[in-house]
Order: C-alpha cells, then sequence, then structure tokens
C-alpha cells in the first residue's frame, strides 16, 4: 500500500514538473509571439510614418525650390579667440533649408567683386552685395537654372547626402561639382559649368567621366554618396578635383580609378591625369604661396588629416590611417585594419587622433591680421574637447616645414565653407547649423 502511494506521488510529481516545464515553454514562446508581433507592428508603423515624412518633405522641397521670395537677415557677434584676438562676426541669417548633414541647410560660397554668390547644396543659387552685410536685412537674388536637367535623383532635393558639393567662379564662369549620376544609381563626382548671367545660368557638363559605382555594384556594401570629397581650385592651366571614395575601398589604391584621388583637369574639361591617391573623403583644397597644395581629409573615426599634395604621391587609405573603422565596419578589419602607420606613404602634415569634422582650409594673407606672414585657416564641422566646448576655425602658420596651431576661434556653428574676401579684408564663412553666412573681421 505504501509502495503504491508512493508511485503515485511520484507520478504526480513528474507531471507537475512536465506541466510546468510546459507552462514556461509556452509562456516563453507567448512573449516571444507577442513580441515579434510588437515589433513587427512597430516597424510598419515606423515605415509608414516615415513614407508620410519623406511625401510631406516632398512636397515642401517643391514649393520650397520653385519658391522666388527669399530674406536674410543680419546679426552681430563677438568672439575672443584662445589667444584673445577680438574678432566681429557678423552673421547673415538665410532661410534656405534641406540640410545634407546636420544643421538647417548646407550652403558654399565664392565671391567675384563685390557679388557673393551662394550655391545651396539643393541647387538653388543667390547673390548678395557683400557691402550689404551690415543691413538689417539682406535681399538676396535668385539666380534660376536648368540643374534639374542633369539631377535624376530626388533625394538631391531633400534632407540627404546627395547634393552639390562645391562652387568656384573662375573668370565670367561658375563651376559646380555634384553627385553625379552615370546611369541609374551608379555615381561619380562631375563638375557642371555655366557662363555667369545675372538671371540665368545655362549649366553644361564640364568634366564627366564614365567610371561609377553603385549600392548594388560595392564589393564590402559600404557605398556612401557622403565621401564624395567634390572641392574645385584652379591649378596652373586647369583645375584640380579633389574626389572622394565613396566609402568604397579597393578602387582607391586602383591607380586607374578616379576613386580616392586628386584630379587634374583641363580647361575644357578633360582628365589629364591622376595627381594623386589614396584618399578617403578629401574635404579641402587650397594652393598656399603658389606652389604647395593643402588638402584636408575626413578619417573614418578620427584620423581627420590635413596633407601637403604632391604629384604621384600615395597618402594611403585604405591602407594607413590614424583612425579606426567605424563600429558598422569593423568587418573592414579583416580586410584594411586600422589604425595602421604610413611608413609605406605620404604622412599628413598635421593630423586629429579625435576627429574635428575638418572642412575647407584657407590661405589668407598677412594683411588680415596685420601680421608678418600669410596664415592658413581651417574649418571644423564637430566639437573636438581636445580644443575647448564649441565648433572651431583653426588659425595655423606654416614655419620650417610644420603646420602649427597658432589661434582657435570658436564659432560653435559647423563650419561649411571659407572664402577671403580681399576687397573688405574679410573671411566669408557658410555655417550650416544656422544656415548663416558668416563674415568675420579683427575688431
Amino acid at each position: 500500500m505504501f509502495s503504491a502511494l508512493k508511485n503515485k506521488k511520484k507520478i504526480i510529481l513528474k507531471l507537475s514538473i512536465i506541466l510546468n516545464v510546459l507552462l514556461i515553454v509556452f509562456t516563453l514562446l507567448f512573449f516571444d509571439f507577442y513580441k515579434k508581433r510588437k515589433i513587427n507592428q512597430y516597424n510598419e508603423l515606423f515605415t509608414s510614418k516615415n513614407k508620410e515624412i519623406k511625401n510631406i518633405e516632398e512636397i515642401l522641397s517643391y514649393y520650397y525650390h520653385n519658391n522666388e521670395k527669399f530674406t536674410f537677415k543680419t546679426k552681430k557677434n563677438e568672439i575672443v579667440s584662445k589667444n584673445k584676438v577680438n574678432y566681429f562676426l557678423n552673421k547673415i541669417e538665410t532661410n534656405l533649408y534641406f540640410s545634407k548633414q546636420i544643421g538647417k541647410s548646407s550652403a558654399y560660397i565664392d565671391i567675384k567683386e563685390y557679388e557673393l554668390y551662394i550655391a545651396s547644396a539643393t541647387g538653388l543659387f543667390f547673390k548678395i552685395d557683400i557691402r550689404d552685410y551690415q543691413n538689417s536685412i539682406v535681399k538676396p537674388k535668385l539666380i534660376k537654372s536648368n540643374i534639374k536637367n542633369f539631377i535624376y535623383d530626388k533625394r538631391f532635393f531633400l534632407n540627404s547626402y546627395y547634393g552639390l558639393k562645391d562652387i568656384l567662379i573662375d573668370n565670367d564662369n561658375i563651376f559646380i561639382s555634384f553627385n553625379n549620376e552615370i546611369k541609374d544609381g551608379c555615381f561619380n563626382t562631375g563638375i557642371l559649368k555655366a557662363k555667369i548671367d545675372k538671371k540665368f545660368f545655362e549649366f553644361s557638363r564640364f568634366f564627366d567621366h564614365t567610371e561609377c559605382i553603385s549600392a548594388k555594384s560595392s564589393k564590402y556594401k559600404t557605398f556612401s554618396v557622403g565621401q564624395a570629397g567634390g572641392r574645385i581650385v584652379k591649378f596652373k592651366d586647369g583645375y584640380l578635383l579633389s574626389h572622394g571614395s565613396y566609402s568604397e575601398f579597393d578602387e582607391v589604391q586602383n591607380s586607374k580609378s578616379i576613386f580616392g584621388k586628386i584630379l587634374f583637369i583641363n580647361k575644357n574639361g578633360k582628365l589629364i591625369k591622376i595627381y594623386s591617391k589614396g584618399h578617403r573623403n578629401p574635404q579641402g583644397l587650397e594652393i598656399f604661396n603658389d606652389n604647395i597644395i593643402f588638402e584636408t581629409e575626413h578619417g573614418p573615426k578620427g584620423g581627420d588629416e590635413i596633407n601637403i599634395i604632391k604629384e604621384d604621391k600615395n597618402y594611403g587609405w585604405p591602407i594607413a590611417s590614424y583612425g579606426s573603422n567605424y563600429k558598422g565596419q569593423k568587418f573592414m578589419d579583416k580586410f584594411y585594419p586600422l589604425p595602421n602607420s604610413h611608413n609605406n606613404f605620404e604622412n599628413p602634415v598635421k593630423y586629429f587622433k579625435n576627429a574635428i569634422a575638418i572642412s575647407q582650409i584657407l590661405k589668407v594673407p598677412k594683411q588680415f591680421l596685420n601680421d608678418d606672414e600669410d596664415s592658413l585657416f581651417l574649418a571644423s564641422m564637430k566639437i573636438n574637447k581636445d580644443y575647448g566646448e564649441k565648433i572651431n576655425l583653426f588659425h595655423f602658420k606654416y614655419v620650417n616645414n610644420e603646420l602649427i596651431i597658432y589661434d582657435i576661434l570658436p564659432i560653435g556653428e559647423r563650419i561649411r565653407d571659407l572664402i577671403y574676401d580681399k576687397k573688405n579684408n574679410k573671411i566669408i564663412m557658410f555655417l550650416d547649423t544656422s544656415a548663416s553666412i558668416g563674415i568675420l573681421s579683427v575688431k
């Protein structure tokens, strides 16, 4: 009798354990199903809302780019540099929108006599009389163009990485670089050219190479139009164009590819030669003292560089960098482990271990600061706490083949572009954060 009772208890215990295990399994399966169902619902809702936002953005973009009434307003500010130099910073706040990165809007600038030309990254063109910067209201002249004839991707006109990359005025011509779609979804960095006209820019293709890269053709699936480069400068009897890597890797060290190169183009838009290679995302170019080419370049995670470009030299990317591959591209360490030395390549004349989001570099003549020698000013677009708590404009001196930080100006905004206005002895900037034109002078 006791034996039978024990057996029953064992059976009951086993059944209880089995039932509890089944209950736990069922509960886990139920919650897993519920969690996946909720995630799917949230993903569907996010996709739906994101589509709605994009549709609204496209409608706003249409009316914005067909608007003819733009008004710019001025504000005054004072800046004290690290070396206690007092500067005036007059800001002309534009009503431009559709940024290509962080901020209100992105644009590029150049000057001809007293006329400042502004090209928004989404293809709007304006000019203002720079002598009006002290007025409380500045009325820009909108210059229409045929740029839409060359743009096939609607993201160009929205918040995206697609867009204009630089503007250059040379005599009576205006040049613009842009993400050039060669065929469906396949891009390089091209240049358009137009005669300067008061009412209309009639662009035609100037530099239009056949090589292109797309998300589909991307070997490592790293393609990005944001790494386009695109800076244009006059050089000898032609032009230099910084052509980015588009976040590709193998092509950069391929001497037959235009990706990750500084290109020398003649006055007719023909590619004469690959001037240098081994570049990731070259953002700035400047000719210093007629024979020194300074180039600025975004590193990956850290490792922003300033290079002196020499003909036929190799600057190392993606083999050499002081930065590291981003978290999302850590798998690239299998093919191109970083950081890695420049032992077999040209070393940067200056690098930033922690990124400053390096931008344009500008030669500024000695009269700007009533100095004994010319200077270089470097734009940045990111706070680097090694240099303070704000986004900075860096003042460099080039002495005995060394680039030395001489002073730091806490601008506090992303500095997209820099030019020097020699008639008024001022540095002019475009500031992404507030979509403002910054006019800098010594107090």
